[in-house]
This record gives structure tokens, sequence and C-alpha cells, in this order.
């Protein structure tokens, strides 16, 4: 359960944060409310997010918002299989994951970055990087949506920017469009 007092709402990114949470907690905001049905590859991305931004603002383990998460989801075995893949390659990789936003966001300390955009790069770089049957442009495409749809539509530029840059210098160096 996350209390409230979690949220820094002096943060700049407040507003975001709270309409996040207001999307992820019910009305009273102790419970999550993931979805009950994960349908897609995309459905299933949103729900990775939602897991690793409550795992950030709880001081939590992505393990943990799993267990909690998928307790009540009815989801296929190919998706469970897909989110729990992508759980593994997410928390065995984090480090260099998260060197790798710090170097494509030269003018960002990731303290600046918000918690939703922050977790959307980390998700998709990793997929990107240790999930060879997911082509990098899926990934790009879907982390952008999401931002779009859980933090603001300048997200989804800011987000689209660093990814590409990712793309370029990380997983297909010098490979032009």
């Amino acid at each position: 359960m996350v209390e409230n007092n979690l949220i820094d709402t002096t943060d700049e990114s407040a507003d975001i944060s709270q309409e996040f949470m207001s999307n992820l907690f019910g009305d009273d905001e102790t419970e999550f409310e993931f979805p009950a049905k994960i349908k897609n590859r995309y459905s299933a991305r949103e729900l990775v997010v939602q897991m690793m931004y409550a795992a950030e603002v709880s001081g939590g383990s992505l393990s943990q918002s799993y267990q909690t998460a998928v307790a009540g989801i009815e989801i296929e075995i190919a998706l469970s299989e897909f989110i729990g893949d992508l759980i593994f390659v997410i928390e065995k990789h984090k480090d260099a994951v998260t060197e790798i936003v710090k170097k494509s966001t030269k003018n960002w300390s990731l303290d600046r970055i918000a918690v939703i955009d922050k977790v959307a790069l980390q998700m998709a770089i990793s997929e990107m990087l240790y999930l060879a049957d997911i082509p990098p442009k899926v990934s790009i495409s879907q982390a952008i949506e999401i931002v779009k749809k859980f933090s603001t539509e300048e997200s989804g530029c800011f987000v689209n920017g660093v990814l590409d840059a990712v793309y370029h210098q990380v997983i297909k160096p010098g490979e032009d469009e």
C-alpha cells in the first residue's frame, strides 16, 4: 500500500504525478487500480510502466509491484511471459540503462525528469537492448504513446528525442533513417 505522503507535491512534475496517480489509484488513493485485463503488448507495457512508477514512488521493488499488479488481472500466458521477460531485463540491467539515460539527457539530471518519463525511458531502452525480438521502433513509439497518456504531450516529444538519440548512438550507431 502506498500513502499520499510519498508523492513530492513540491516537485514541478507534481501535476503530472497527481494525474497519473489518479489513473493508477482508486478514489481514496490508498490502493492501486491496475487494469482488470491485459489485452496486448501495449497494455502490458502500460502495466509495466505503472509497476515501475509504483515501485519508484513507494520505495519498493519492481518484483513487489508485479506481485500486487498481477494478483487480479486476467492475462494470457504469452503476455504474462512478455511482462516477466521485460521485468527481468529491466531489473537485471537497471544500472546500465540508467547510465544510458544519463548520457542521453546531458542537460537534464535524473531528478529533473518526471518519474513517469524516466521509467518509460528505462523500459524502452531495456527492450531495445535486451529483447531482440522487438523492433526498436516499436519500443520507441509505444513508450511515446504511454507518456502521452500518463504524462504530457511535451513528455512525448522529450521521450522521442531521448530514445531517438539512444537508437542512433547505442542501438544502431551510424545508421540513418
